[in-house]
Formats: structure tokens, sequence, C-alpha cells
């Protein structure tokens, strides 16, 4: 199975890199590939709402988002990871996810992606930003066509906090063990 993970965390050493390399760490690398893609780092702007995507198959804007849809559209497996600013994802992850609209309104043959969130915010589990923030990737998954299948809410206000929450490690593990 071919793994696309997309980071949409600023921070290169923050609870959700964390996360994610607890996660590709324990695939199994001999059955399946992983690449952890962070968008904040890449160049990608956001959509124009030019609809050239449509009208000729490619995006008009020639930046880092060309790539990003080109992995997202031959991944098996899609997983998103954010902090929560506002209520939902940041803003370079939305720009990448935006830009995907022109593949999937132009590809035929799109396969059925499996997905997976990682949701890290500063607030208490029971706190509503994690679910608001969950139901918009559940319309995003939906889109792909795909199904989300695994979701994790981490509360990390701090740096490094996730380090120690040893049962959400865990389930991490469990999850990444399981595909």
């Amino acid at each position: 199975m071919n793994i696309v993970i997309l980071n949409g965390s600023p921070r290169k050493s923050g609870n959700t890199s964390f996360i994610l390399k607890t996660f590709a760490d324990q695939i199994d690398v001999g059955k399946h590939s992983v690449e952890i893609i962070n968008v904040t780092q890449k160049k990608v702007a956001g959509c124009l709402a030019c609809n050239a995507c449509i009208a000729n198959g490619s995006c008009i804007i020639q930046d880092d988002g060309i790539e990003i849809s080109e992995k997202v559209v031959k991944a098996d497996m899609i997983v998103f990871a954010s902090p929560i600013y506002w209520f939902g994802m940041t803003a370079q992850l939305k720009s990448a996810i935006d830009r995907l609209y022109g593949k999937y309104i132009n590809e035929v043959a799109v396969s059925h992606k499996k997905v997976a969130l990682f949701l890290v915010g500063g607030e208490e589990i029971s706190h509503r930003q994690y679910e608001i923030t969950k139901e918009q990737f559940k319309y995003i998954a939906s889109l792909l066509p795909g199904e989300l299948i695994y979701t994790q809410f981490i509360s990390a206000h701090d740096e490094n906090a996730v380090e120690n929450q040893t049962e959400t490690l865990e389930a991490i593990v469990d999850f990444a063990k399981s595909i």
C-alpha cells in the first residue's frame, strides 16, 4: 500500500511531527511505502478559483501543489495531520487540500482512499474544536473519494507534551501495526 502523509504543522520538531514519526516508524515498510510531506515547507499557493484545472486538466499555478496532488492521487492511503488553529487545520494544509480539486474533478478512475487523521490541539479532548475539525475531514475524505477509517485527537498545548502520553502513543502504534 502506498501511504502519503500530509503534515500541516509549521513546527519541524513539534507535537504533530512527533506523532507522525511515531506512526511512520511502525509501518511495515516491507509491505507499504510511506512518505511524509511537510506541506509547510513546500511552496503551495492557494487556489485561484479560475477553473483552469477543469477546462484544461491542470492547474495554472506552477508550484509544489502539483507534485503533492500527483502523490495524493497515486496513494492508497492518505494521512492528514495538523495542529488545530482557530477550530480548523492550518492554512498551509488547507491550501494543499484545495489544490486537489482539479485532480479529482478530472481523474476518471481515482481509487477509493483510506484516510486517517491526527489532530493536535491545545485544549482538552472534550473541547468541540476536535469534532468540528474532524467533520471537515470526513467530508474531504468522502470527496477524494475515500473513507475516514481512523482519527486520533491529541491534547498537547506545550512543546513536547505528547511524548509522555503513553496511551495516545500506544493507540497510534497499534493503528500503524494494523495496516
